[in-house]
């Protein structure tokens, strides 16, 4: 394993966050399938606060490698008087696509890939940018 800086974020409510890295896991089990993240993070000062939705972003060593929003959060305790813990499980922007259908069939001249992610994402209406892409 490569030893590296990772930055996770909630962009939604914009504030980094550190999980415990035993329990990160990130995986797309097929190039079609949706790729999902999910992690445990401990919140030692109960400042962090999390909601199904949030968009969130994970780095290491500066490279992005997932950005997606989170599907389901859970919350606990390590014990009676311990700090909070957030079970987060997140799904990249592709789940925001659903079985989604583009009929269009109208002709479009070459362009570059933001154009026509920027274009899909217009036609469906979803409200995902192509920053950073």
């Amino acid at each position: 394993m490569q030893r590296g800086a990772w930055r996770f974020r909630n962009q939604t409510r914009g504030f980094d966050f550190w999980p415990t890295l035993d329990s990160v896991l990130i995986s797309e089990a097929h190039p079609e399938d949706l790729a999902t993240f999910s992690c445990s993070v401990v919140d030692r000062d109960a400042s962090l606060v999390f909601d199904v939705e949030d968009k969130v972003w994970v780095t290491f060593a500066g490279t992005r490698i997932f950005a997606g929003h989170l599907k389901t959060v859970e919350e606990s305790q390590l014990s009676e008087v311990g700090p909070r813990v957030y079970g987060l499980d997140a799904q990249d922007f592709t789940a925001k696509l659903d079985d989604s259908v583009i009929d269009h069939p109208a002709e479009r001249a070459a362009e570059s890939v933001a154009d026509r992610v920027a274009w899909i994402l217009g036609f469906l209406n979803f409200a995902i940018t192509t920053a950073g892409v």
